[in-house]
């Protein structure tokens, strides 16, 4: 058994221990945080970067998978529209040809074919109607940005009146009255859609609209609705400042010309009998007198 003086020297040298290890510890959790001042803050900030990246690449699967839903259906109502248009065409075009009785034409003959036949002749491919269509629908949505911007002014006007008709139940709550606002009366507005609608009367104009798509890509396959770039948009300003320019010449000549047709001489004016001598009561002595009156 140790004796108390090595005991009380094995605690003293136990606690110096102690000491140096927390302090150890302590000036490495100091360089630690002096060193990461400026690092730390770029690590946590790549960290919240990766984060947010890895939330957009989640909601671009999403809003992807979508789409591509949304493509596929317009492309399957593409399709029943060109059969019926094509249909139709094919119809009107047999009706004529047995009206004229152009039995032997290369014209009729081709005409004698089914419906379906000239459906697979002239019906678009599948590759042609999504690529159009995704590029249809991408110029509706660039359309639809000033409208989404005075949807979302018409959102914070109408947040606005749902917390004053708040602010107003509770203050008449609060004295004890008994009027309050109706907050179900206040609709909140309505969000728009590049969509082509699909029902009821909105319907019909879309089916107007897939149809316009339809003879625009028979007459070109690209010719889609383009989005305006920063060259076109200087042209057009170029093109629309010239033509400014034009009807302002234009109209400076048709005025020099009005002033020019005013400013008549005497002797035209005889020509046409507009002159004072021709002017009833104006002529002679007394047309003298009434013009030095």
């Amino acid at each position: 058994r140790a004796s108390p003086q090595v005991a009380m020297l094995t605690a003293m040298w136990q606690v110096k221990l102690h000491r140096r290890r927390q302090h150890t510890a302590a000036t490495c959790v100091v360089d630690a945080m002096t060193k990461w001042r400026v690092a730390g803050r770029f690590f946590f900030a790549c960290r919240r970067f990766m984060s947010d990246i890895i939330k957009v690449q989640r909601w671009w699967r999403a809003w992807s998978f979508w789409h591509r839903v949304v493509v596929r259906k317009l492309s399957q109502r593409w399709e029943l529209l060109e059969r019926g248009d094509i249909a139709h065409q094919v119809a009107l075009r047999m009706s004529k040809a047995e009206h004229q009785q152009e039995q032997r034409s290369s014209k009729t003959r081709r005409l004698a074919l089914s419906v379906d036949e000239y459906c697979m002749m002239d019906v678009a491919g599948q590759g042609e109607r999504v690529e159009f269509i995704t590029h249809e629908l991408r110029a509706r949505r660039y359309k639809l940005l000033p409208v989404i911007r005075l949807w979302e002014e018409e959102c914070r006007r109408w947040s606005q009146q749902r917390q004053e008709a708040r602010i107003f139940n509770e203050a008449r709550a609060t004295v004890g009255s008994d009027g309050r606002a109706d907050l179900a009366l206040l609709w909140a507005p309505v969000r728009p859609s590049y969509l082509v609608p699909q029902r009821g009367r909105a319907g019909a104009l879309g089916d107007k609209e897939i149809v316009s798509w339809i003879h625009a890509a028979r007459k070109d396959p690209r010719g889609w609705s383009r989005i305006p770039t920063k060259a076109t948009a200087a042209k057009r300003r170029v093109s629309n400042s010239r033509r400014a320019g034009r009807r302002a010449s234009l109209a400076l000549q048709v005025e020099q010309k009005l002033a020019a047709a005013e400013t008549l001489t005497e002797q035209e004016l005889a020509q046409w009998g507009a002159d004072l001598a021709s002017m009833p009561l104006l002529g002679g002595r007394a047309g003298v007198a009434v013009a030095q009156a």
